[in-house]
């Protein structure tokens, strides 16, 4: 899942972002929106 390219990430694939902490941060972001329901 994390090697799949993401709509909600224009299209990157989200191991793109694990590796900063800002990346993690956009991340952490877009697992709360799911988790809250939101659509992106």
């Amino acid at each position: 899942m994390l090697r799949r390219p993401n709509h909600a990430l224009g299209g990157a694939a989200p191991e793109l972002y694990l590796h900063t902490p800002e990346g993690e941060a956009v991340i952490a972001g877009l697992i709360g929106a799911m988790a809250a329901g939101s659509y992106l």
